[in-house]
Formats: C-alpha cells, sequence, structure tokens
C-alpha cells in the first residue's frame, strides 16, 4: 500500500492511473457502466473557520484525488507504515492496536472473527452486479468473502484507517475479482452520493469518535433502496469474569491515564441501541440478529492474554503493565473470579447485527 499524505487543497495531485493496478467497475447513472473514478466524491470547499484535513491517497484501485473532512482536528501520527491520523487520543490506541494485532486477527480467540464476518457476508446476501463498500474492512475477512461477481459488474471495496490491516488484506487480493481496498476513514468516505448498494460496517462504531457520522456517510453514499449491514459486540452479555476483568482494567486505566471511548459507546452493541441509530438517520425495515460465542482459559494468566486482544483500550492497559503488576492483576483476578457466579475464566463475544434499508 502506498503511504498516505497530509495535503492541502493547493496540493492535491491530479487523478492518475497504474497499469499495475485495476479499476472497480461501478453503475452509473451517466451510463451503463464507468470506472470507479465516477464514484469519487469531489474535494469539498472548507468553510471559513473550519479546520479540515485534506487526505491524498494513492489506492490499490490506481487513482488518486482528495477529500475534505469538514469539522475536524486532526493531527499526525505515524506507526512505522506511512502517515495516518489521529482525530483524539483512543484513535492512537486504535491505530497501534491494530499494528500489533493485524496478523492476529484472523484466528484470534479459535476464530471468533471469522465467524462474525460469515454472518456479515450471510446477511449482505450480495447480488449479481451489486457494488458494496466494506467499511472498517480489516484484514479483509468479509471484503474477500463477499464473492461479488466481477463479471456482472460487481465490486466490493475495502476501506480502512489502518495501513497494517489493509496490508493483510492486500496481500490476500485476487487480481481481477472485483475487489480493491483503500486507506480511509469511516467518517469521511471517497465516494460520491449514491453510489453503492450495500455498505457494511462491521464492528465500526463503538471504534470511532462520531458513531452518527459514520451512519450518515452509509446513508449519503447509499442508492436508495440500498442496503446497510451493521455489526457491533453486545456488552451486556459478559460472564463474570469478564466483568471482573473489565472493573479492574479501568482501576488500572485510571491509574496510567489510559483514555477511551465514552461510557455511550458500550452500549452500540444493544439491538435497540443500533436499531435507534438506524431509524435515527431514516433507515427503514431494521432487522437485528445476534450471536453469542463462549469459551474459557484455564488460568487467569491465559485469560488475560486473550482479553487483551478484545481491543485498543485492554491492549493498551495491559501492555504498560509490568511483570510485578500483571502479577499482582492476575493474582486479583483469580481471588475475585473464584466467588463469582460462573467459577471459572468464562468469555463471551457476543455480537448484535442489523440490516436496514436506505428510503
Amino acid at each position: 500500500m502506498s503511504p498516505v499524505a497530509l495535503t492541502s487543497p493547493s496540493t492535491v495531485p491530479s487523478m492518475r492511473t497504474s497499469p499495475s493496478t485495476e479499476s472497480v467497475p461501478l453503475r452509473s447513472s451517466r451510463g451503463p457502466m464507468t470506472t470507479v473514478f465516477g464514484v469519487l466524491a469531489p474535494l469539498r470547499e472548507r468553510p471559513r473557520g473550519w479546520v479540515t484535513s485534506s487526505i491524498s491517497v494513492t489506492f490499490s484501485i490506481g487513482f488518486v484525488t482528495s477529500v475534505g473532512c469538514g469539522r475536524r482536528r486532526v493531527r499526525h501520527v505515524s506507526y512505522g507504515t506511512g502517515m495516518q491520523t489521529a482525530a483524539d487520543p483512543f484513535t492512537d490506541l486504535l491505530l497501534n492496536f491494530y499494528e500489533q494485532t493485524a496478523e492476529l486477527y484472523d484466528d484470534w480467540a479459535d476464530g471468533v472473527n471469522r465467524r462474525a464476518a460469515a454472518r456479515i457476508v450471510e446477511l449482505a446476501a450480495v447480488q449479481p452486479g451489486e457494488g458494496v463498500i466494506d467499511v472498517g474492512c480489516g484484514t479483509g475477512l468479509v471484503t474477500h468473502a463477499l464473492a461479488v461477481d466481477h463479471s456482472s459488474g460487481g465490486w466490493a471495496l475495502g476501506v480502512d484507517i489502518s495501513q497494517a490491516m489493509l496490508a493483510v488484506a492486500e496481500r490476500r487480493r485476487v487480481a481481477g475479482g472485483g475487489i480493491s481496498f483503500v486507506h480511509g476513514s469511516a467518517e469521511c468516505l471517497v465516494l460520491r452520493d449514491d453510489a453503492v448498494d450495500i455498505v457494511i460496517l462491521g464492528n465500526v462504531l463503538a471504534q470511532t469518535q462520531d458513531p452518527e457520522a459514520v451512519i450518515r456517510e452509509a446513508w449519503r453514499v447509499l442508492r436508495p433502496g440500498g442496503r446497510v449491514v451493521v455489526s457491533a459486540e453486545q456488552r451486556s452479555l459478559m460472564t463474570a469474569a469478564d466483568e471482573v476483568f473489565f472493573a479492574e482494567l479501568a482501576e488500572l486505566a485510571a491509574v496510567f491515564r489510559i483514555p477511551r471511548r465514552r461510557d455511550n459507546h458500550a452500549v452500540i452493541g444493544e439491538p435497540s441501541v443500533l436499531r435507534g441509530l438506524l431509524e435515527e438517520a431514516a433507515f427503514s425495515n431494521v432487522r437485528t440478529t445476534q450471536l453469542l460465542i463462549g469459551n474459557h482459559t484455564d488460568d487467569a494468566r491465559g485469560f488475560i492474554e486473550l482479553m487483551r486482544l478484545t481491543g485498543p483500550w485492554p491492549h493498551a492497559v495491559i501492555s504498560v503493565l509490568g511483570p510485578a503488576a500483571r502479577e499482582r492483576f492476575e493474582r486479583r483476578l483469580t481471588g475475585a473470579v473464584k466467588f463469582s457466579r460462573d467459577g471459572g475464566f468464562l468469555y463471551h463475544r457476543a455480537f448484535s447485527f442489523a440490516v436496514a434499508q436506505r428510503a
């Protein structure tokens, strides 16, 4: 993947193609078929007094463009694979988490993420000729499994803020299959209005600074009648060990001043909350379903190591613990779980899914 460089509008390069990359065919009102260039959003004018970022990206599908991202203060951070944008401290944690765990993501916890991805693909039910954008595509688990029919004009575009995750996704991409990957933000998609048939938001909303903005972007890029498929973790279905772990983690995070998302982000995975977010954005025909996956570890050490990879916040907190602090954490967790209702190191990964339609 090419690095991302922050530019001003005056330095935005012109669009170009590369012989080594492919263009994704898309439907367009101007004709039966057009290339991906037909869905690019134009550079948005920055209103006076607004602070914006214009991101110039060379994508795997062979173009360079730029998009202004509205009212957003963006600073530059680097994690080894190119420039990334961080709008808040938690985004720093998010980028670092994916940098450290990209190679482990697919097979973590006996393939929990693979099973959630399979449910998303099932709910998306992609039809021949449909175009799909997989927002927060990560390693491409969903994107590659969509089985788009490129021969009939179908295509899939994966978008993620992590270059490390995209590098894994790109390694698996088969040339000519109608699949491409783009570095970008869920809150500012580089597509024109009414561009796609399906938007997938796989475990994205709780990780973003503004979940409502992400849903508005999904509405904007969907064609009338298009579908959105959303997944989010349902935190209320935790085991006793989960609850003890996160309570202890919160105390440690306060000591080390490690940031986390607002409290309301923790309830995004509740089916009623997902439904409400979609209906507020004028989506209709909302359907929800759930998936619960569970297992156990033998001891506190294994449980902490497993939970370290559940997300950027646990990863950040546990990563700063020295040997003595880690041992104290294990002892406290062991003692608390021993007298809990479950009596063991059981864990749940619960997901809520929602499918809705743009009117």
